[in-house]
Formats: C-alpha cells, structure tokens, sequence
C-alpha cells in the first residue's frame, strides 16, 4: 500500500497539512499562513494525521501477514 493512498484516507484538511507539510516541504507556521490557520491547529492536526497514517499502514502490514 502506497503513501499517496494511505493519505486518501484522511480528512481533507489533515490530508491537506500532510501534503504541504511532509511532500512540499513547508514548515508548520508556512502550512498555517496558506491555509490560515492557527499555528496551534496545524501542528495538532498534523500530529493527528501522522497517528492515523501509522494505525492505517500497521493494520495493512497486520493484514497482509495474515493473509
């Protein structure tokens, strides 16, 4: 399973961060300014995306070695 499908995956917004932040390379208070967001909620929501990026590839791994 691919990145870019994993992240489909996610709400828009957080889907939206993970692609500023971790594919253009923006920093956190950069990816506040274009979405115009408080630099608190980007961080936040990042960090929830990452959370839920790593649940979804490890229940994928977790099937796959079940399979």
């Amino acid at each position: 399973m691919g990145l870019k499908k994993i992240t489909s995956s996610l709400p828009r917004r957080q889907k939206e961060l993970i692609n500023l932040v971790y594919f253009l390379g923006y920093t956190h208070t950069e990816a506040a300014e274009e979405m115009q967001m408080p630099l608190g909620s980007v961080k936040t929501l990042v960090r929830s995306a990452v959370i839920n990026l790593r649940n979804t590839f490890n229940a994928a791994l977790h099937i796959r070695k079940s399979a």
